[in-house]
């Protein structure tokens, strides 16, 4: 690949865990196929490693949740980028009665 990339952004299928049957019903991989961080960290998008991919000034937005952000910041360093900074948070809103919702999470409400 001659040509290199000055943006990536990056939704990972993430595989976290958790915490109950119920919680695990309404997880990512009941909707598609999701990965460990090991399988992540040697991903190959367009046939080659991301760092052979990436300019050497590419920006990076990687979009995760609050409980994977460490495992964020690992993947982000074997990919070759370090961490700067929030760029957007996801705000739902039902449009059926106006409010934005938001999950119980496992710690506090978010």
């Amino acid at each position: 690949m001659a040509d290199k990339f000055g943006v990536l952004l990056a939704d990972p299928p993430w595989n976290w865990k958790a915490w109950s049957a119920k919680g695990e019903a309404k997880s990512a991989k009941r909707h598609y196929n999701v990965e460990s961080l090991r399988a992540l960290r040697i991903a190959k998008p367009f046939g080659s490693p991301v760092l052979d991919i990436a300019a050497k000034d590419c920006a990076l937005f990687l979009w995760t949740t609050f409980p994977m952000i460490f495992e964020a910041e690992r993947l982000m360093d074997a990919w070759g980028f370090s961490y700067s900074g929030l760029a957007w948070c996801w705000i739902k809103r039902n449009d059926q009665t106006g409010k934005y919702a938001f999950g119980t999470g496992y710690g506090t409400r978010k």
